[in-house]
C-alpha cells in the first residue's frame, strides 16, 4: 500500500480508487447496520437463544474490528 501512496496515479486510476474505497466504506457501515439491528433482536430474545446469539454476535464484531484494524491499522 505503501507503494500506491508514493506512485502518481493518473485521474482514472485516482476516480477508480476513490470508488473502490468508498464502495468498501458503504459496505462496512452495512455491516455495523445489520450488527445494530441483530444487537436489538439479541436483546428481545430469551434462554439458550440468546446465549448463542450473543456469542455469534460477538465473534462477528470481533470479526469485523479485526478487518478494519488490519486496513486501517486504527480502532476507533
Amino acid at each position: 500500500m505503501s507503494s500506491e501512496k508514493n506512485k502518481k496515479l493518473t485521474p482514472f486510476e485516482q476516480a477508480e480508487q476513490n470508488v473502490r474505497i468508498f464502495s468498501e466504506n458503504v459496505k462496512m457501515y452495512d455491516c455495523l447496520t445489520i450488527l445494530v439491528h441483530t444487537l436489538e433482536e439479541i436483546k428481545k430474545a430469551e434462554g439458550d437463544e440468546k446465549a448463542v446469539l450473543e456469542t455469534l454476535f460477538n465473534g462477528t464484531l470481533e470479526s469485523f474490528s479485526e478487518f478494519i484494524q488490519g486496513e486501517s491499522d486504527e480502532w476507533n
